[in-house]
């Protein structure tokens, strides 16, 4: 059972309340693929309290894709990596940010969802072939 996973970006490590990942390709009436896999949507839900505006700021620039990696790990002394999800150019879609009273130590968090050009989950590669990043 994983214990801890942890977002890096721009070299600035933050511990994950929650993360979740998606990909998708269109399917043909009876259910069969007709095409490749075409998008991923990585999810995150993390404290603010610590990291106040870089999600928003990073937003906030249509222009700027970001590289990144999860780290999920099986013990609480992260030492022991249980799956590895990195990414490159990749831009936040989606943003929300929360406030509960009574959550206690950990009452503010952010959500967001981040869809990339590229991303390794654990050696399977997916690449999105985005036009203006291979002309």
């Amino acid at each position: 059972m994983a214990n801890h996973a942890v977002l890096t970006i721009d070299g600035k490590k933050s511990d994950l309340k929650h993360f979740s990942y998606s990909l998708s390709r269109y399917t043909e009436e009876n259910g069969k693929p007709s095409t490749r896999v075409r998008s991923v949507m990585l999810n995150f839900v993390k404290d603010t309290i610590y990291d106040k505006g870089s999600a928003t700021t990073w937003m906030s620039d249509p222009d700027k894709g970001k590289d990144g990696e999860v780290v999920i790990y099986a013990d609480e002394a992260k030492k022991n990596a249980l799956k590895t999800i990195k990414w490159t150019n990749g831009y936040i879609c989606a943003y929300e940010e929360n406030f509960n009273l009574d959550a206690g130590s950990s009452n503010t968090v952010e959500s967001f969802s981040i869809t990339c050009e590229t991303v390794d989950i654990d050696g399977a590669k997916f690449d999105f072939l985005w036009p203006e990043s291979h002309a």
